[in-house]
C-alpha cells in the first residue's frame, strides 16, 4: 500500500496568479526555462483552500521497481483522489519550498495534453544539493521511488 501523508493545513491555490507570477513568488534556483505560462495556461481563475496529500509508493511492493505514470493515476482513483493540476503543485512550492529538499515532488495533472517536442511533459519540484528547483519531466517511464506525487480529493 502506498502511503498517504496529509498536509498539515489546507493549501491556498492560486489559480488568479499565472505560471510566470507563480514561479517568481518561489524563488527556484533553477527553472527548465521552458515553463512558460503560454505553455502552462491559467484552466481557472479564483483562488481556493483545498486539503492535499502527498502519495509515497517506496514501500510499495506492488511496485518493487518504481511506477510508471499511468499506474500512479490508477492508484490515486482508487483511493478517490487525482493528480495535482500544474497550478496546484506551485502553489505548494510556494507554501511548503522545503519539502522538495526533501524529496522531489511530482504534479501528475499539470499537463494532460502538453507537448514539448513531441513528448508529454509534467512538472516537478526537484532539489540538487541545497537548490530548489522546476523542472519539465516526461511523463512515461518508471518514476524514482523517492518520488512523491500530490494530490487531491476528486
Amino acid at each position: 500500500m502506498p502511503k498517504i501523508t496529509k498536509l498539515p493545513a489546507p493549501l491556498s491555490i492560486f489559480y488568479s496568479k499565472t505560471v510566470d507570477q507563480l514561479k517568481n513568488m518561489s524563488n527556484y534556483d533553477f527553472m527548465s526555462f521552458e515553463i512558460t505560462s503560454q505553455l502552462f495556461p491559467n484552466t481557472k481563475n479564483t483562488d481556493v483552500k483545498m486539503e492535499g496529500v502527498l502519495i509515497d509508493f517506496d514501500d510499495d511492493r506492488k511496485y518493487p521497481r518504481g511506477i510508471e505514470s499511468d499506474e500512479v493515476i490508477k492508484e490515486l482513483d482508487k483511493m478517490g483522489l487525482r493528480p495535482a493540476d500544474h497550478h496546484e503543485l506551485l502553489s505548494f512550492g510556494a507554501q511548503h519550498p522545503k519539502v522538495q529538499k526533501e524529496f522531489p515532488v511530482v504534479g501528475l495533472g499539470s499537463s494532460p495534453n502538453i507537448k514539448l517536442n513531441n513528448v508529454r511533459v509534467i512538472l516537478s519540484l526537484n532539489f540538487f544539493r541545497d537548490q530548489r528547483e522546476l523542472l519539465l519531466e516526461v511523463w512515461g517511464g518508471k518514476w524514482a521511488k523517492d518520488r512523491r506525487f500530490l494530490a487531491f480529493k476528486k
